[in-house]
Formats: structure tokens, sequence, C-alpha cells
């Protein structure tokens, strides 16, 4: 019956809904060499799009933040500081949720991934 189809073929649909989240975070390096840091950001990530940004007190750019599933943007700011240097950075992270309830949210992944900017940075 038509009821039955139309039953049958709702109950296949899978639907979900994207959310991005953003994350960002600051680095405290003393007795570090702030280009030393960018550099190291060139060198292990390399430049994700656009070009880099020099001003009077900071060096900025996106770099390529590998997740194991692809690759994100990552935008890193390093200040000069008096004792060292400082970086901010900032990525986002977009995650698919479905009606029961599941997600590919992983907080594994955003403490391995915090954990490799860290890494770089006193590198």
């Amino acid at each position: 019956s038509r009821f039955n189809f139309l039953f049958t073929t709702l109950s296949s649909l899978r639907p979900s809904i994207d959310v991005s989240v953003k994350y960002n975070g600051e680095i405290q390096l003393p007795e570090v060499n702030d280009v030393i840091v960018y550099a190291n950001y060139q060198r292990m990530m390399g430049i994700h799009s656009g070009t880099a940004s020099r001003d009077d007190v900071a060096m900025s750019s996106w770099f390529r933040l590998n997740t194991g599933n692809g690759v994100v943007p990552l935008g890193v700011t390093v200040y000069p500081t008096r004792t060292g240097a400082l970086v901010k950075y900032f990525f986002e992270m977009t995650y698919t949720l479905t009606p029961d309830g599941k997600t590919n949210y992983d907080p594994n992944l955003i403490s391995g991934l915090k954990r490799n900017i860290e890494d770089v940075a006193k590198m």
C-alpha cells in the first residue's frame, strides 16, 4: 500500500546536521625567539592559503593542520614578548550530528591537535 511505501521510504532517510565548532588558544613561550617559532610552523605545517603577514609587532599566517581525516586551516599569530614569544591560534572543525544522538566529534582528536600545535611552537 501507499502508506507502507511511504513509511519504508521515510525510515530509510538518514538526516544529519553539520555543526562547526571554533577552537582557539594561547601558548606562552619563555626564552624563545618569535621568528624561530613562526619558522617552525612554516617548516612543520606549511602555508595553507593566502600570504603571510607581518606588522611592527606580530607575524601571522594560515597553516595546514592535519586532522587525520583531512586538513583544516590553522590561523597562527606569533608575538614577541619581553621574555620570549606568545602564540595565538585558531581553527574550526565541522561535526555531523544524527537524530540517533551520534556524532563524529572526538575529544581525544581535539586534545591531540592542540598538543600538536603546542609541540610545533616549542621545537
